[in-house]
């Protein structure tokens, strides 16, 4: 009864967010992905988000070497306004990507979340069926904390203020008498630290709370098993047989369940990782070739934009790792509850 509730629960979550993947009860398609598989997919993800980076990876350069040029023909009069309108092409042409990939980002991280408050319930469900009652409280408490922790700095921080060290980034190019680029440095570093900060708290509290409440549920199993073997007269040992029969049963559930939900979060996280990545490292290619070709107005703006969309960057692969990693502890200390 609770393996087709679970399933059900999971397909109408997936469905959601137009995903579909193989039954969590299917062990052969949920084990047989290989390293040559997930690098493979990762590979394609890369392939799709590739063409808009590279697009304005060749436009930037374009603009970099008409820059040089007007820059060997240009004269102290007319300097002022060539090195303006350089900065202006090369802002046209990397602002919309970049704060295209930015909206996006914080739109999917917020799905994210929201999909794995909702991915939670149900794990916790199967977690609790299995006897980790305690593991199942503990992680969906967990899972709810750090979705709203990280949907507020990153809805009410991060985020909002990356358009703003986008814009500051073309002003500070533009008007050389403005130096911005220690504060866009100094935003940059600090969501790097506070991220890293959240990372390490979340990681830490989740693996000792998950480790104690997993040696609670596997005592509570173990009490559950004697009381049985000792309560139900000449059929006792039976029962207990079949109450960790069913116990691990349920375990093949929860792991499918948890690879499922992993596999969908990397579904939803994945594309804006590799677009932000790809984003960041066309800007630093591109600021690269502008200080080889001597434009140093055009390499200021392109290093801070890479600073900013690095800082989207990081936001997202935090989030996403904080995911995983605890979908995969729960999973691994879920096994040792005495349920799989």
């Amino acid at each position: 009864m609770t393996e087709p509730y679970f399933d059900s629960a999971l397909d109408a979550l997936l469905s959601t967010y137009g995903m579909a993947l193989p039954d969590v009860t299917d062990t052969e398609a949920l084990t047989g992905y290989t390293l040559s598989d997930a690098l493979g997919a990762l590979w394609n993800t890369v392939l799709a988000e590739a063409a808009s980076p590279l697009h304005m990876l060749g436009m930037l350069l374009g603009v970099i070497l008409l820059s040089a040029l007007a820059g060997s023909l240009r004269s102290e009069r007319t300097a002022p306004v060539y090195d303006t309108v350089c900065v202006l092409c090369a802002s046209g042409i990397a602002a919309q990507p970049v704060t295209e990939g930015i909206l996006r980002a914080g739109d999917t991280l917020a799905a994210a979340a929201d999909f794995l408050l909702a991915f939670s319930g149900i794990l916790g469900g199967v977690l609790a069926a299995g006897g980790g009652i305690t593991s199942a409280a503990v992680w969906q408490a967990g899972m709810a904390g750090i979705c709203e922790l990280f949907m507020q700095v990153s809805a009410q921080m991060i985020f909002p203020v990356l358009g703003m060290l986008l814009a500051m980034s073309i002003v500070d190019a533009v008007n050389p008498m403005i130096s911005l680029s220690g504060i866009i440095s100094l935003f940059h570093k600090a969501v790097c630290w506070v991220l890293g900060l959240m990372m390490a708290g979340f990681i830490g509290m989740l693996s000792v709370q998950s480790t104690v409440a997993a040696a609670a549920d596997r005592a509570g199993t173990k009490a559950a098993k004697f009381v049985i073997s000792g309560a139900v007269p000449v059929i006792g040992g039976a029962v207990s047989d079949a109450y960790t029969a069913v116990l691990g049963s349920m375990g093949i559930v929860r792991a499918g369940v948890g690879m499922t939900g992993i596999l969908a979060l990397l579904a939803l996280l994945l594309p804006v990782v590799v677009r932000l990545g790809l984003l960041r490292g066309v800007l630093a290619a591109a600021s690269a070739g502008a200080s080889l070709f001597d434009v140093p107005q055009l390499s200021r703006l392109l290093g801070n934009m890479e600073k900013t969309a690095a800082a989207g960057f990081s936001a997202a692969v935090g989030f996403s790792v904080m995911c995983v990693f605890s979908v995969a502890v729960i999973l691994l200390i879920g096994g040792m509850t005495g349920g799989g």
